[in-house]
């Protein structure tokens, strides 16, 4: 359990890591995971300001996880600039069976990847899922809803 943060959990350029059964409250970000391979599992994100998980990179599974309340609740993407020297999977990030409720302003964002998105529950004020730059996630079956103001 963890309170607060900055994120409040911070990986990358790590290998075979996995985050799982975490409770994350009143964070900045919740979890951010950067070009590492990684399976972020069965966390729950409530209070998030900003965002409640961040996947950039190939290779990463964001599954199970519950955001609650975040300005964004799952950044999927590329970082700008991404380091040359950083190892880079041939493997799409995989975002499933996740369920986002009452982010501000997206419930998914998608950033120059092709992540695959699937089964997930995802409720948000603005937009349900926003793609931009080069985003094009492989989509399989989600259920979208707007929060009512």
């Amino acid at each position: 359990t963890i309170e607060g943060g900055d994120p409040a959990i911070f990986v990358q350029h790590a290998r075979s890591t996995r985050i799982e059964g975490n409770t994350i409250t009143d964070s900045l970000e919740g979890i951010v995971v950067l070009e590492t391979d990684a399976i972020v599992r069965d966390n729950t994100v409530s209070g998030a300001t900003e965002t409640g998980i961040v996947v950039e990179g190939n290779g990463i599974t964001a599954e199970d996880n519950t955001v609650v309340g975040a300005r964004v609740g799952i950044v999927a993407g590329i970082p700008n600039g991404y380091p040359p020297n950083a190892p880079r999977l041939d493997e799409p990030a995989q975002i499933m069976g996740n369920t986002v409720t009452d982010a501000s302003h997206f419930g998914i964002l998608v950033f120059d990847s092709a992540p695959v998105v699937s089964g997930n529950s995802i409720c948000a004020h603005r937009e349900p899922l926003r793609l931009e730059g080069d985003a094009s996630p492989q989509l399989g079956s989600n259920e979208f809803c707007e929060v009512a103001e």
